[in-house]
Protein backbone atom coordinates (compact mmCIF):
# COMPACT_ATOMS: atom_id res chain seq x y z
CA UNK A 1 0.00 0.00 0.00
CA UNK A 2 1.26 3.46 -0.93
CA UNK A 3 2.53 5.55 1.98
CA UNK A 4 1.51 9.16 2.50
CA UNK A 5 3.88 12.00 1.66
CA UNK A 6 3.67 12.97 5.34
CA UNK A 7 4.98 9.54 6.35
CA UNK A 8 7.90 9.86 3.93
CA UNK A 9 8.85 13.29 5.26
CA UNK A 10 8.70 11.98 8.82
CA UNK A 11 10.70 8.81 8.25
CA UNK A 12 13.26 10.56 6.04
CA UNK A 13 13.73 13.28 8.69
CA UNK A 14 13.14 15.93 6.04
CA UNK A 15 14.03 19.49 7.17
CA UNK A 16 11.21 22.04 7.19
CA UNK A 17 12.85 24.28 4.57
CA UNK A 18 13.10 21.33 2.17
CA UNK A 19 9.48 20.37 2.80
CA UNK A 20 8.46 23.95 2.02
CA UNK A 21 10.44 23.94 -1.25
CA UNK A 22 8.90 20.66 -2.39
CA UNK A 23 5.43 21.83 -1.40
CA UNK A 24 5.93 25.06 -3.36
CA UNK A 25 6.85 22.97 -6.40
CA UNK A 26 3.82 20.73 -5.78
CA UNK A 27 1.56 23.77 -5.37
CA UNK A 28 2.64 25.22 -8.71
CA UNK A 29 2.30 21.81 -10.37
CA UNK A 30 -1.23 21.53 -8.96
CA UNK A 31 -2.21 24.93 -10.35
CA UNK A 32 -0.93 23.85 -13.76
CA UNK A 33 -2.81 20.54 -13.52
CA UNK A 34 -6.02 22.29 -12.43
CA UNK A 35 -5.84 24.47 -15.55
CA UNK A 36 -4.69 21.73 -17.95
CA UNK A 37 -6.58 21.20 -21.21
CA UNK A 38 -4.05 19.10 -23.10
CA UNK A 39 -3.33 15.38 -23.44
CA UNK A 40 -4.47 13.24 -20.53
CA UNK A 41 -2.30 13.43 -17.42
CA UNK A 42 -2.62 11.98 -13.91
CA UNK A 43 -2.69 14.87 -11.45
CA UNK A 44 -1.94 12.74 -8.38
CA UNK A 45 1.19 11.18 -9.88
CA UNK A 46 2.45 14.64 -10.83
CA UNK A 47 1.76 16.24 -7.45
CA UNK A 48 3.21 13.27 -5.52
CA UNK A 49 6.38 13.38 -7.65
CA UNK A 50 6.69 17.13 -7.11
CA UNK A 51 6.32 16.62 -3.36
CA UNK A 52 9.08 13.98 -3.38
CA UNK A 53 11.52 15.18 -6.04
CA UNK A 54 14.20 16.46 -3.61
CA UNK A 55 13.55 13.93 -0.85
CA UNK A 56 17.15 12.65 -1.00
CA UNK A 57 18.77 16.08 -1.23
CA UNK A 58 20.32 15.73 2.28
CA UNK A 59 22.82 13.28 0.74
CA UNK A 60 24.69 16.37 -0.47
CA UNK A 61 24.43 18.31 2.82
CA UNK A 62 27.45 19.61 4.67
CA UNK A 63 26.29 19.04 8.23
CA UNK A 64 28.88 21.46 9.60
CA UNK A 65 26.44 24.13 8.39
CA UNK A 66 23.66 22.92 10.67
CA UNK A 67 21.82 26.23 10.98
CA UNK A 68 21.25 26.33 7.22
CA UNK A 69 18.81 23.44 7.53
CA UNK A 70 16.79 24.92 10.41
CA UNK A 71 17.34 21.86 12.59
CA UNK A 72 18.19 21.56 16.25
CA UNK A 73 20.98 19.24 17.39
CA UNK A 74 18.67 16.27 18.02
CA UNK A 75 17.00 16.63 14.62
CA UNK A 76 20.38 16.97 12.94
CA UNK A 77 21.65 13.73 14.50
CA UNK A 78 18.54 11.87 13.30
CA UNK A 79 18.99 13.24 9.80
CA UNK A 80 22.70 12.33 9.75
CA UNK A 81 21.80 8.75 10.73
CA UNK A 82 19.30 8.53 7.87
CA UNK A 83 21.68 10.15 5.37
CA UNK A 84 24.51 7.80 6.35
CA UNK A 85 22.34 4.85 5.33
CA UNK A 86 21.56 6.52 1.99
CA UNK A 87 25.21 7.35 1.35
CA UNK A 88 26.22 3.76 2.07
CA UNK A 89 23.80 2.66 -0.63
CA UNK A 90 24.02 5.49 -3.19
CA UNK A 91 27.12 7.53 -2.41
CA UNK A 92 26.07 11.11 -3.09
CA UNK A 93 23.73 10.24 -5.95
CA UNK A 94 20.64 11.99 -4.63
CA UNK A 95 18.73 11.37 -7.85
CA UNK A 96 18.88 7.56 -7.69
CA UNK A 97 18.22 7.71 -3.95
CA UNK A 98 15.04 9.75 -4.50
CA UNK A 99 13.74 7.21 -7.02
CA UNK A 100 14.52 4.40 -4.58
CA UNK A 101 12.59 6.18 -1.82
CA UNK A 102 9.56 6.65 -4.09
CA UNK A 103 9.60 2.94 -4.88
CA UNK A 104 10.29 1.89 -1.27
CA UNK A 105 7.18 3.71 -0.09
CA UNK A 106 5.16 2.12 -2.90
CA UNK A 107 4.20 5.21 -4.83
CA UNK A 108 2.96 4.41 -8.33
CA UNK A 109 5.37 3.38 -11.06
CA UNK A 110 4.52 6.59 -12.89
CA UNK A 111 5.29 8.69 -9.81
CA UNK A 112 8.69 6.98 -9.55
CA UNK A 113 9.25 7.54 -13.27
CA UNK A 114 8.47 11.26 -12.94
CA UNK A 115 10.84 11.53 -9.95
CA UNK A 116 13.48 9.79 -12.08
CA UNK A 117 12.88 12.31 -14.87
CA UNK A 118 13.05 15.34 -12.58
CA UNK A 119 16.47 16.35 -13.75
CA UNK A 120 16.89 19.53 -15.76
CA UNK A 121 19.42 17.92 -18.09
CA UNK A 122 16.61 15.65 -19.34
CA UNK A 123 14.18 18.41 -20.27
CA UNK A 124 15.08 18.47 -23.97
CA UNK A 125 14.41 14.72 -24.29
CA UNK A 126 11.16 15.07 -22.37
CA UNK A 127 10.07 17.84 -24.75
CA UNK A 128 10.83 15.65 -27.75
CA UNK A 129 8.84 12.79 -26.22
CA UNK A 130 6.08 15.18 -25.07
CA UNK A 131 6.23 13.58 -21.64
CA UNK A 132 4.02 16.21 -20.08
CA UNK A 133 3.81 14.87 -16.54
CA UNK A 134 7.59 14.95 -16.13
CA UNK A 135 7.82 18.32 -17.89
CA UNK A 136 5.29 19.86 -15.50
CA UNK A 137 7.35 18.82 -12.46
CA UNK A 138 10.65 19.95 -13.98
CA UNK A 139 9.12 23.25 -15.03
CA UNK A 140 7.56 23.81 -11.60
CA UNK A 141 10.92 23.09 -9.97
CA UNK A 142 12.59 25.61 -12.28
CA UNK A 143 10.12 28.28 -11.18
CA UNK A 144 10.66 27.89 -7.42
CA UNK A 145 13.59 29.65 -5.78
CA UNK A 146 14.68 29.94 -2.17
CA UNK A 147 11.94 32.47 -1.36
CA UNK A 148 9.21 31.17 -3.63
CA UNK A 149 7.92 31.69 -7.15
CA UNK A 150 10.26 33.21 -9.75
CA UNK A 151 10.41 33.45 -13.52
CA UNK A 152 12.76 30.96 -15.15
CA UNK A 153 15.12 33.82 -15.98
CA UNK A 154 15.21 34.94 -12.35
CA UNK A 155 15.79 31.41 -11.09
CA UNK A 156 18.68 30.76 -13.46
CA UNK A 157 20.25 34.16 -12.69
CA UNK A 158 20.09 33.34 -8.97
CA UNK A 159 21.69 29.93 -9.47
CA UNK A 160 24.49 31.40 -11.58
CA UNK A 161 25.48 33.58 -8.63
CA UNK A 162 25.82 30.57 -6.34
CA UNK A 163 27.07 27.79 -8.61
CA UNK A 164 29.72 28.03 -11.28
CA UNK A 165 29.99 24.47 -12.58
CA UNK A 166 26.72 23.77 -14.38
CA UNK A 167 25.53 24.66 -17.88
CA UNK A 168 22.82 27.10 -16.86
CA UNK A 169 22.50 28.60 -20.34
CA UNK A 170 21.25 25.27 -21.67
CA UNK A 171 18.89 24.94 -18.70
CA UNK A 172 17.48 28.39 -19.48
CA UNK A 173 17.03 27.48 -23.15
CA UNK A 174 15.34 24.16 -22.38
CA UNK A 175 13.24 25.66 -19.59
CA UNK A 176 11.84 28.32 -21.91
CA UNK A 177 11.06 25.63 -24.51
CA UNK A 178 9.23 23.60 -21.87
CA UNK A 179 7.33 26.70 -20.78
CA UNK A 180 6.24 27.41 -24.34
CA UNK A 181 5.04 23.83 -24.83
CA UNK A 182 3.18 23.62 -21.51
CA UNK A 183 1.59 27.04 -22.10
CA UNK A 184 -0.16 25.67 -25.19
CA UNK A 185 -2.24 23.40 -22.95
CA UNK A 186 -2.87 25.59 -19.90
CA UNK A 187 -5.80 28.02 -19.57
CA UNK A 188 -3.86 30.61 -17.56
CA UNK A 189 -0.74 32.57 -18.42
CA UNK A 190 2.07 30.70 -16.66
CA UNK A 191 3.92 33.91 -15.87
CA UNK A 192 0.80 35.46 -14.39
CA UNK A 193 0.31 32.77 -11.75
CA UNK A 194 -0.09 34.44 -8.39
CA UNK A 195 2.91 34.08 -6.08
CA UNK A 196 0.72 34.37 -2.99
CA UNK A 197 -1.55 31.55 -4.20
CA UNK A 198 1.46 29.25 -4.52
CA UNK A 199 2.83 30.38 -1.16
CA UNK A 200 -0.43 30.00 0.75
CA UNK A 201 -1.08 26.55 -0.67
CA UNK A 202 2.50 25.41 0.03
CA UNK A 203 2.64 26.76 3.59
CA UNK A 204 -0.71 25.24 4.45
CA UNK A 205 0.51 21.82 3.33
CA UNK A 206 3.90 22.25 5.01
CA UNK A 207 2.28 23.11 8.34
CA UNK A 208 0.29 19.87 8.12
CA UNK A 209 3.42 17.83 7.45
CA UNK A 210 5.59 19.03 10.36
Amino acid sequence: MEASVKTVYSECKTPKNMILHMQRVAALAQIICDNWRGPKINNKNIIDAAALHDIAKPISFDFRKQSKFELNKKETLKLIKFVTKLRNKFGKNEHDAAVWIAKKYKFSKDTARIVSNTWWARIEKLINKKEFDSLIVNYSDMRIGFNGLLTIEERIADLKLRKKTEDFDSYLRDGKKAEKLIQKYVKVNLNSINKEEVENKAKKETDEYI
